[in-house]
């Protein structure tokens, strides 16, 4: 839930938007060097499992924190409301990509519960890790396109 909640803190759209890719690498670098320290303070026997993710969310935290103090304080960016019209018009003008990637989660995630329905669990474990292969060979081309992006 870290993770879900750094996601939603954390503003890599804006920096993806004004082209400054740095605040995001020196943003993760500060957080993660963080967890990597509270780990080596906190963890010292495998019963202080529970602490981890208590560790990982306060990197979360503090990064997400950082990133919206340099948003809302150094770029002096503020939230306004916006009328019901605009976000009507955006909503409705959205709908076909939501519709889009909603299809194309159902048709991935149909595709085990098929195998499941006709073939039994162990052709589903074979397709996951066959799923997951491709996808680990699939993540360099997303971190090239992720940071050339803007």
């Amino acid at each position: 839930m870290w993770s879900c909640l750094y996601d939603v803190i954390f503003p890599m759209w804006y920096f993806q938007g004004i082209e400054r890719m740095k605040y995001i690498t020196y943003i993760n670098l500060i957080s993660r060097l963080i967890f990597l320290g509270l780990i080596f303070v906190f963890i010292h026997n495998p019963n202080d499992f529970l602490f981890v993710p208590i560790i990982y969310g306060i990197g979360a935290l503090v990064s997400g924190s950082i990133a919206l103090v340099i948003i809302f304080g150094n770029h002096q960016i503020s939230f306004k409301w916006q009328p019901f019209q605009n976000l009507r018009y955006y909503f409705m003008d959205s709908f076909p990509i939501f519709v889009s990637n909603v299809s194309i989660s159902l048709y991935v995630s149909t595709n085990k519960v098929i195998t499941g329905t006709f073939l039994g669990m162990s052709e589903v474990a074979y397709y996951d890790l066959a799923e997951k292969l491709t996808s680990v060979l699939k993540l360099p081309q997303g971190i090239l396109s992720q940071s050339l992006f803007p």
